[in-house]
C-alpha cells in the first residue's frame, strides 16, 4: 500500500520525498476520525482479547498522543520504505537526515497540526459529519444535506489545504536537506529556494501541477471515503 502511495504521480529522482508526503497526507486523518470514536472503539474492544482491549482502551483514552505518535512513526517509516525498496539503498546508505526530516514533518504537521485541523476545526465546521458517517449506505444516499457537507469536506481537502501544505513541506525539506540548508544559510534564503522549487515543479511548462495531480489521484476518492465512513473524534 505504502509503495503505491509513495511513488504515485511524480517522476523518480525529481521529488520522491514529496510523493511520500502526498501518500501519507491523510493517514492521520483516518486515525483522528475513526480510532478515537467511542462507539466504534467499544465494539472493537468487546470482541478483542484482553491484551488488545488494553491497547484499544489506551488509544481511546489518549487519542491525541496516539494520533501524533502514529503520524510520526508512519511518516518516518514511509520514507525509509521509499529509500530501501524503491531507491534500492542498503541500510548503510540510507539518508538519515532526510529520514529525520520526515519524522519531524510527521510530528509537527501531520501529527500536531492535522489533529487540530481534522478533529477540532472540522468538528466545528462540519457539525453533521459524525451523524452522516454513522448512517447506513442507504440513508447516506437519501441524505442530501450530508452529501453536500461531504463534498465541502473533500473540496476543502483537495482545493484549499494543499495551498499551504506543499509550501510548508518544501520549506521543511529544504531546511534540512537543501543546499544550502538552515545550518548553512539564513532561513529567508532557504525558504526562498524552497518556494522557487515548488513553483518550478508545479507552475512551469512540462510539470504543471505535478504535485497537485499526484495528490488528487489519491485524496479525491480517498478523502471522500474517509469523510463518509469515519466519524470525527469527540
Amino acid at each position: 500500500m505504502f509503495g503505491r502511495l509513495i511513488n504515485t504521480g511524480l517522476p523518480r529522482g525529481r521529488l520522491v520525498g514529496s510523493a511520500a508526503a502526498v501518500g501519507a497526507f491523510g493517514t492521520h486523518r483516518v486515525i483522528a476520525r475513526s480510532l478515537t470514536e467511542k462507539t466504534t472503539t467499544k465494539v472493537a474492544a468487546d470482541a478483542a482479547p484482553p491484551a488488545q482491549n488494553a491497547v484499544i482502551a489506551w488509544c481511546a483514552s489518549n487519542p491525541m498522543t496516539f494520533g501524533i505518535g502514529f503520524a510520526t512513526v508512519k511518516t518516518q517509516a514511509a520514507d525509509l520504505f521509499t529509500q530501501m525498496n524503491l531507491e534500492k539503498k542498503p541500510l548503510d546508505k540510507v539518508d538519515w537526515r532526510r529520514n529525520v526530516l520526515f519524522a519531524t514533518f510527521g510530528f509537527a504537521y501531520m501529527g500536531c497540526f492535522q489533529y487540530y485541523l481534522y478533529v477540532t476545526l472540522f468538528s466545528r465546521w462540519f457539525a453533521g459529519a459524525s451523524r452522516f458517517a454513522n448512517q447506513s449506505i442507504a440513508k447516506k444516499l437519501r441524505d442530501r444535506t450530508g452529501q453536500v457537507d461531504l463534498m465541502k469536506q473533500v473540496g476543502f481537502d483537495v482545493l484549499i489545504h494543499p495551498i499551504w501544505f506543499f509550501p510548508v513541506y518544501y520549506t521543511m525539506k529544504e531546511s534540512l536537506n537543501g543546499k544550502p540548508n538552515v545550518f548553512e544559510a539564513p532561513f529567508p534564503t532557504v525558504a526562498g529556494n524552497a518556494i522557487k522549487k515548488y513553483w518550478n515543479n508545479n507552475f512551469v511548462a512540462g510539470s504543471v501541477m505535478a504535485d497537485w495531480l499526484a495528490f488528487w489521484k489519491i485524496w479525491i476518492v480517498g478523502g471522500g471515503k474517509t469523510s463518509a465512513m469515519c466519524t470525527l473524534a469527540t
